[in-house]
């Protein structure tokens, strides 16, 4: 795991809730060494960190065109992008999306019954009474 305040040089993936701990300084930091490769990424960082104040609290709401408006060419902006889905993608705690809903469940238990009453029903007609009749002669 990355660890800014020891200058570990392992470059994991941070989760959300490291990132939007992370100061400005650290967030420049982390970006420089996660993304070593990106062209100009030092500029870019300080693009980000120094001259927009952006710190981790807001960093993960950038967006692409965010980050083109503040001038940041497309290669890299890409880059940045890419590495915000990542962290997201990641996230380790629940989101909007997996608060309960009972609409599932229920649908579940609908189509269940609904398939027992097909089977139940038709057995129903199939249980006759056989009355003999009289014959004639008797």
């Amino acid at each position: 795991m990355f660890n800014v305040a020891t200058g570990s040089t392992s470059i994991s993936l941070l989760t959300v809730d490291e990132v939007k701990k992370l100061n400005s300084e650290q967030l420049n930091e982390y970006l420089r060494r996660r993304l070593k490769d990106t062209k100009n990424i030092n500029k870019h960082a300080n693009t980000i960190t120094v001259d927009q104040e952006v710190d981790g609290s807001n960093f993960l709401d950038l967006t692409l065109e965010n980050l083109l408006l503040i001038q940041i060419p497309l290669g890299p902006a890409k880059d940045i992008e890419k590495l915000i889905k990542e962290i997201k993608g990641g996230k380790r705690f629940f989101s909007r999306a997996f608060i309960y809903s009972p609409i599932i469940p229920n649908t579940y238990l609908f189509l269940c019954f609904s398939f027992l009453l097909l089977i139940v029903k038709p057995a129903q007609k199939t249980h006759y009474v056989i009355v003999e009749q009289p014959t004639a002669g008797k």
